[in-house]
Protein backbone atom coordinates (compact mmCIF):
# COMPACT_ATOMS: atom_id res chain seq x y z
CA UNK A 1 0.00 0.00 0.00
CA UNK A 2 2.65 2.61 0.90
CA UNK A 3 4.66 1.57 -2.37
CA UNK A 4 1.67 2.34 -4.10
CA UNK A 5 1.06 5.69 -3.03
CA UNK A 6 4.95 6.28 -3.62
CA UNK A 7 4.40 5.06 -7.03
CA UNK A 8 1.26 7.51 -7.45
CA UNK A 9 3.35 10.18 -5.84
CA UNK A 10 6.07 10.20 -8.30
CA UNK A 11 3.58 9.61 -11.42
CA UNK A 12 1.73 13.30 -9.89
CA UNK A 13 4.97 14.82 -9.49
CA UNK A 14 6.52 13.73 -12.78
CA UNK A 15 3.80 14.95 -14.45
CA UNK A 16 3.64 18.15 -13.04
CA UNK A 17 7.10 18.78 -13.54
CA UNK A 18 6.06 17.82 -17.31
CA UNK A 19 3.27 20.57 -17.18
CA UNK A 20 5.58 23.03 -15.47
CA UNK A 21 8.50 22.82 -18.31
CA UNK A 22 6.68 25.01 -20.87
CA UNK A 23 6.25 27.99 -18.82
CA UNK A 24 9.95 27.40 -17.55
CA UNK A 25 10.75 27.62 -21.04
CA UNK A 26 8.63 30.45 -21.79
CA UNK A 27 9.79 32.30 -18.79
CA UNK A 28 13.47 31.82 -19.90
CA UNK A 29 13.00 33.32 -23.43
CA UNK A 30 11.13 36.06 -21.82
CA UNK A 31 13.65 37.34 -19.82
CA UNK A 32 16.50 36.64 -22.55
CA UNK A 33 15.00 38.58 -24.64
CA UNK A 34 13.69 41.31 -22.25
CA UNK A 35 17.78 41.34 -21.51
CA UNK A 36 18.44 41.34 -25.50
CA UNK A 37 16.15 44.43 -25.27
CA UNK A 38 17.76 46.08 -22.47
CA UNK A 39 21.23 45.97 -23.65
CA UNK A 40 19.91 47.17 -27.12
CA UNK A 41 18.36 50.01 -25.77
CA UNK A 42 21.75 50.85 -23.41
CA UNK A 43 24.04 50.41 -26.63
CA UNK A 44 21.52 53.03 -29.01
CA UNK A 45 21.64 55.17 -26.02
CA UNK A 46 25.51 55.61 -25.85
CA UNK A 47 25.72 56.21 -29.36
CA UNK A 48 23.00 58.88 -29.33
CA UNK A 49 25.14 60.72 -26.63
CA UNK A 50 28.28 60.28 -28.48
CA UNK A 51 26.98 61.60 -31.28
CA UNK A 52 25.38 64.38 -29.52
CA UNK A 53 29.24 65.24 -27.83
CA UNK A 54 30.59 65.06 -31.09
CA UNK A 55 27.80 67.39 -32.41
CA UNK A 56 28.91 70.02 -30.02
CA UNK A 57 32.49 70.01 -30.37
CA UNK A 58 32.01 69.93 -33.97
CA UNK A 59 30.19 73.21 -33.16
CA UNK A 60 32.42 74.10 -30.45
CA UNK A 61 35.36 74.47 -33.11
CA UNK A 62 33.62 76.28 -35.64
CA UNK A 63 33.10 79.01 -33.12
CA UNK A 64 36.19 79.37 -32.51
CA UNK A 65 37.52 79.15 -35.77
CA UNK A 66 35.78 82.44 -36.16
CA UNK A 67 37.28 84.00 -33.47
CA UNK A 68 40.82 82.93 -34.03
CA UNK A 69 42.87 83.41 -36.45
CA UNK A 70 45.17 80.39 -36.72
CA UNK A 71 43.88 76.34 -36.63
CA UNK A 72 46.20 76.11 -34.16
CA UNK A 73 45.33 78.75 -31.18
CA UNK A 74 41.78 76.50 -31.80
CA UNK A 75 43.48 73.21 -30.84
CA UNK A 76 45.76 74.55 -28.35
CA UNK A 77 42.62 76.36 -26.60
CA UNK A 78 40.71 73.69 -26.73
CA UNK A 79 43.65 71.29 -25.05
CA UNK A 80 44.06 73.66 -22.55
CA UNK A 81 40.22 73.78 -20.93
CA UNK A 82 40.46 70.39 -21.43
CA UNK A 83 43.81 70.33 -19.24
CA UNK A 84 41.75 72.34 -16.79
CA UNK A 85 38.58 70.34 -16.65
CA UNK A 86 41.57 67.41 -15.68
CA UNK A 87 43.16 69.68 -12.88
CA UNK A 88 39.40 70.65 -11.81
CA UNK A 89 38.74 66.75 -11.22
CA UNK A 90 41.75 66.56 -9.40
CA UNK A 91 41.34 69.15 -7.26
CA UNK A 92 37.80 67.89 -5.69
CA UNK A 93 39.74 64.39 -5.39
CA UNK A 94 40.76 63.31 -1.83
CA UNK A 95 44.14 62.29 -2.65
CA UNK A 96 46.77 65.63 -2.85
CA UNK A 97 49.59 64.21 -4.19
CA UNK A 98 49.83 64.60 -8.07
CA UNK A 99 52.72 63.62 -10.25
CA UNK A 100 52.46 65.74 -13.43
CA UNK A 101 54.76 64.35 -16.91
CA UNK A 102 56.06 66.10 -19.51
Amino acid sequence: MEAERERSKQVLNTQAAINMSPWKKETTMLKSEGSIVATRNQTDAEVYKIQQQTHAIESQIKQLANLFVTPSLVIQYLLELRQLKVYEKLSQSSNKVFFFAK
